[in-house]
């Protein structure tokens, strides 16, 4: 089916820019075939018909709009109440957020049909007294045939205007909906899904489980629709008593030894389960929200505000009271009612109808002994045991840690060492994964056997992985310097460097090194463990014998810091001074043989920074510094580091050696390919520079573009960084790179168009530096940009590109536009063993182009590299949305996907073929770098203090409001930009490698 619709046309009108059509497949390679981790989805009706809604909950000055588990409850609610059963509705599915979906229309009129619905806790038997009502609002969306989809989808009736986004839509919400109304699971996102009972978690400390679970995404296929499968990984915190876990941070079990910041900043938006209610006293629900630990400043502007003794953060049962109403007399005064005069005496000042104006304190562990003398956990309080605050920094609500549970399914943020444990956790083999897939993965999804929501719409999923052809690409030879031996590539698509030299090495007449110490206790610097002097002797020879000229030993700096943790503002100021002193000695030093200069001052000095371990911080400090304010070549080591030793408990660690080791022969080479990169050298090429087609005729730049966002708890005028890398000539080794803010933060099509021609006007200039003449041609690598954003990116980035050339071209250069996909879910295995790497993975240089595409756009799969250790392959994902430099090649999907996979090889910091191309990959290196220059901005900002009374009102804007506010943020941008400006020494390099 797929060859009829193989096309050799032209490309698509380019006024339009509309993405172009698979020219044909590609053929080169030796044929394997591969397993992939997809299902088929058939249908056993003809005619399917669905109907989506969209559903919102309308704003009022009375609540907020709820999200997340909150949401997900108010949907369950309106499900159930007789407004929206008047509607006749035959409900399908539903995401529990914004859509759902019927197989009948909905019977209202007008456009839309609005649900009141009184909203009741999750877990709650019963709505409070005085609920709070929302109002939904339901319209319709699309009205969907899923026979009209599989037309599309087969290549023999070339559906042209077809939007298959909402059939998609609905297809995936119809295959989640099992998972998202278990009982048993809990969902992360639309598309992953965790088991919530932990068993087979991987525990870890302090409080977090690492569980397993699975991905599952519907696509469409050439003739066909299929479901992507695959096995996800996620830390979640572990369910236990809130008790066990607070010990657990706390080993002490001492009140003065413990962090109480540490500890409120870990369990705060943590949910809990209370259990010593009884059935009939669950009228607010079972599930809390912890706020943080009780407060001496809690609850301050209440007319009776609690009252906590000792310490102001962390206060135990007995020590932390709260004004309680007293009821009326009466025998009939149940749980329920206790509790609500409870809770209400801790939230309001205004006691409730059933109480007097007349009460007094009474502490938590009294209240708790009291109230519920049924409960052993609440008549049993340890008095050192932290109260947890439930409710808010002015209305608090106060429980001890004892009748807390923590809930499961809750998200947990990890530390860098306990990261690396869930990294080796997720480390699984190939095999593996398959057969947990189909063994597993179906009958949690509820594919295997159908879900009622499948079976509604008599839709099935096979039971097997479907199988795909592939191909595996011949691996290039890669070159060094002449008379050296040119080694052949490894089955793990490697080679080795030793005993060869760097095909255009660098001299390095003169470099320095700034060793950095903490300072200890007794003020005095750490004593030498090691021959300082023998380690660089190494290291030297190291250099020299990679080619890297390095006749001197470094000049030699010492520093030492009062804290290397100290903020990156006070590490800069105790570093600089240091760096500053280099750059004057190397300013006035020159180094002389027979009456040459040696050392041109006018290039940047290079130093070795080693480091006393990873410190982020003091990183961050260093490239600053050497990066935009001093112009100064820094190459960071870690002379020792500290790791988990995996086979004793957590507490004990193992000394790692880096730089100091005894062996670092590795190591110290891997230092210096950095070093001959930030001198301009090349490092390695492709023997006569072959598979590089039409880039060898060296008119053809290439050029890679990447945008880095904040992520979640960034300060609020944190930017999207977007980086641009370009080649500067055929032999693909020099990448220099232009960075520049988006002018919306979060924003993945880049916005600010007059900078992105600044820079791209940049590079050309460079290219015409090196070359004498412009490039003919552009092929652009596109990282970073998600499905439904693709016209998008192609409208206005490729335009932007355009335009800066108008300035500098008669007539412009042609342009191919490529995206390169790396979060997606497809994995492959072999099907023989003789197809199989010694990682029991497809080998590297296996090419897919069929089985799971469609016929018409124009995309290739490509696993280009090998895994170090264990774990399953990813491939890349390339789709070509231009094409103009390729166009009159009859072969050019071959063309593409072989020039794609020789430059993996061409990653000049190692000595392997890399997962995705290098300009592709360099320019994501270089938005991290950037990111260490905006440091402040990508970490969350101290929560301003609130003001007394102070109410969130929403006013319309005026316009001279308006115009300040884009006057401050036109300010903040401007001062962003000078932040992430490179010094000028150092522009034309690849200082970020």
């Amino acid at each position: 089916m797929e060859d009829k619709f193989v096309q050799c046309g032209s490309v698509p009108e380019q006024l339009n820019l509309r993405m172009c059509l698979r020219p044909g497949y590609g053929t080169r390679g030796s044929a394997v075939t591969l397993w992939t981790n997809y299902f088929e989805v058939k249908s056993q009706a003809s005619h399917v018909a669905m109907y989506l809604y969209t559903m919102t909950v309308d704003p009022s000055d009375k609540y907020s709009i709820p999200k997340g588990k909150k949401r997900k409850q108010l949907i369950n609610l309106m499900l159930r109440d007789p407004m929206f059963w008047a509607l006749k509705p035959v409900v399908i599915a539903t995401d529990f957020n914004e859509n759902l979906l019927t197989k009948t229309p909905l019977a209202f009129s007008g456009e839309t049909a609005r649900i009141s619905v009184n909203f009741r806790g999750e877990g709650a038997l019963h709505a409070p007294e005085k609920p709070i009502t929302y109002t939904v609002s339901i319209k319709k969306k699309h009205t969907l045939n899923l026979s009209d989809f599989q037309d599309y989808l087969d290549p023999t009736k070339m559906t042209s205007e077809y939007n298959k986004s909402p059939v998609l839509e609905a297809l995936n919400i119809i295959h989640g909906y099992h998972s998202k109304q278990s009982q048993t699971l809990t969902t992360v996102g639309a598309k992953r899904v965790f088991p919530l009972d932990q068993q087979g978690g991987q525990p870890i400390p302090p409080g977090l489980v690492a569980l397993r679970g699975f991905y599952s995404s519907v696509i469409g296929a050439t003739s066909r629709i299929l479901v992507n499968v695959n096995i996800t990984h996620c830390a979640f915190h572990k369910q236990r008593p809130l008790g066990e876990l607070i010990w657990e941070l706390c080993p002490e079990h001492n009140q003065d030894d413990i962090d109480y910041p540490r500890l409120q900043q870990f369990l705060k938006r943590l949910r809990v389960t209370t259990n010593h209610l009884t059935e009939k006293d669950k009228a607010f629900g079972k599930v809390r929200t912890i706020f943080g630990l009780a407060m001496s400043d809690d609850g301050t502007g209440r007319e009776r505000p609690p009252k906590i003794s000792g310490r102001k953060l962390g206060a135990g049962p007995a020590a932390v009271s709260f004004f309680e109403n007293v009821c009326a007399p009466s025998s009939s005064t149940s749980e329920s009612s206790r509790l609500q005069i409870s809770t209400n005496s801790m939230k309001e000042n205004v006691p409730p109808s059933s109480a007097t104006n007349e009460g007094k304190y009474i502490n938590v562990q009294n209240f708790f002994r009291k109230s519920y003398p049924y409960s052993v956990k609440a008549c049993n309080l340890d008095r050192t045991m932290p109260v947890v605050n439930v409710g808010t920094k002015e209305i608090p609500i106060y429980l001890p840690a004892e009748v807390c549970d923590v809930q499961p399914g809750q998200l947990a943020k990890l530390k860098d060492d306990q990261t690396k444990s869930m990294i080796e956790y997720a480390k699984v083999e190939p095999a593996f994964c398959a057969r947990k897939i189909v063994q597993d993965g179906l009958t949690k999804l509820g594919f295997s056997p159908p879900s009622e929501a499948l079976a509604e719409l008599g839709l099935t999923v096979g039971d097997d992985l479907i199988t795909v052809p592939g191909r595996l690409l011949k691996a290039p030879e890669i070159q060094y310097k002449e008379n050296f031996v040119q080694y052949p590539i490894t089955k793990l698509g490697g080679w080795n460097f030793a005993g060869n030299r760097l095909y255009d090495s660098k001299k390095l007449p003169i470099w320095y090194c700034l060793r950095i110490a903490e300072r200890r206790e007794d003020n005095n610097m750490p004593p030498a463990t090691m021959n300082i002097g023998g380690v660089l002797k190494n290291f030297r020879q190291i250099l020299s014998a990679s080619g890297v000229k390095c006749e001197r030993g470094p000049v030699m700096e010492d520093l030492v810091l009062r804290n290397v943790h100290d903020t990156t503002t006070q590490l800069i100021l105790d570093v600089e001074p240091s760096l500053r002193k280099i750059l004057e000695q190397h300013a006035k030093t020159e180094y002389s043989e027979n009456g040459t200069p040696q050392n041109n001052k006018a290039d940047p000095p290079l130093v070795l920074v080693i480091l006393p371990n990873k410190v982020t911080k003091l990183y961050h400090a260093i490239k600053i510094l050497g990066d935009t304010k001093l112009g100064i070549h820094t190459v960071c080591v870690i002379g020792s580091a500290v790791k988990p030793n995996p086979k004793s408990s957590s507490q004990n660690k193992l000394k790692e050696t880096k730089f100091y080791a005894e062996s670092a022969d590795q190591y110290f080479a891997n230092v210096a390919l950095k070093i001959n990169l930030k001198l301009k050298g090349i490092n390695h090429l492709l023997k006569d520079n072959q598979g590089l087609d039409i880039i060898n005729k060296g008119s053809t730049m290439v050029i890679g573009l990447d945008v880095t966002h904040p992520s979640p708890g960034s300060h609020e005028d944190a930017p999207s960084i977007f980086a641009l890398v370009a080649s500067i000539n055929r032999q693909l080794a020099q990448w220099p790179v232009e960075l520049g803010v988006q002018r919306k933060s979060r924003e993945e099509v880049i916005s600010n168009k007059s900078r992105l021609i600044e820079m791209f006007q940049s590079l050309l200039q460079r290219w015409r530096s090196e070359n004498g003449e412009l490039p003919e041609n552009v092929i652009i690598y596109r990282d970073g940009v998600s499905e439904g954003q693709y016209q998008q990116v192609l409208d206005a980035e490729l335009s932007t590109f355009k335009e800066a050339c108008h300035e500098m071209y008669r007539s412009g250069p042609s342009f191919t536009f490529i995206i390169v996909a790396k979060r997606h879910h497809t994995r492959f295995y072999p099907t023989e063993a003789r197809h199989a790497d010694s990682t029991h993975n497809a080998k590297c240089g296996t090419v897919v182009d069929r089985g799971i595409t469609q016929a018409r756009d124009w995309d290739f799969f490509l696993q280009s590299h090998s895994v170090i250790g264990k774990g399953v392959a990813r491939p890349a994902h390339y789709i070509i949305l231009h094409d103009e430099v390729f166009e009159d090649r009859q072969d050019r999907a071959d063309l593409l996907q072989n020039l794609t996979f020789n430059m993996c090889y061409l990653f000049g910091r190692a000595t392997k073929a890399i997962s995705v191309c290098p300009p592709a990959y360099l320019a994501d290196l270089a938005c991290t770098r950037a990111r260490s220059y905006l440091h402040d901005q990508f970490v969350a900002p101290p929560a301003p203090p609130k003001k007394k009374d102070e109410k969130a009102q929403s006013k319309p804007e005026t316009e001279a409001e308006r115009k300040y506010r884009l006057a401050e943020k036109a300010k903040v941008l401007r001062s962003q930009q000078k932040r992430i400006e490179i010094h000028s020494r150092l522009k034309d390099s690849m200082f970020y490698i």
